[in-house]
């Protein structure tokens, strides 16, 4: 009977301390606007599970991805271009601190949560 009572705490604790854990998904969409060599154009990231669609302006691009969510930073690959993200706001803001290429130029940018998402 002893060990039953020790165990119910023990239980209840790991429990508590698993739901605290957090997520390793994003669901919902970010957008972003980018000033690339004098274009400005929006960008929005669309995570699903460990998925992630990239659209320019509002239409798809037919880029694809994966991510990977690893407490505050996100590393994104879609279509062989890396970029990685600092999550703030509690989970409402991405910001961009690496990406390869032209998107490079994009250091800085904050992607923020859609409402309702």
């Amino acid at each position: 009977m002893l060990k039953k009572l020790l165990l119910i705490p023990l239980a209840a604790t790991s429990g508590l301390l698993l739901a605290g854990c957090g997520s390793s998904t994003l669901d919902g969409s970010y957008k972003g606007h980018l000033n690339l060599i004098g274009t400005r154009s929006t960008e929005t990231l669309e995570f699903n599970g460990h998925h992630v669609t990239a659209l320019q302006n509002g239409a798809k691009t037919g880029e694809t991805g994966t991510y990977v969510l690893n407490g505050k930073q996100v590393k994104l690959n879609i279509d062989n271009a890396h970029m990685t993200f600092n999550v703030t706001n509690h989970g409402n803001d991405l910001v961009v601190t690496d990406a390869d290429g032209i998107k490079a130029l994009a250091h800085g940018t904050p992607y923020l949560k859609i409402a309702g998402q």
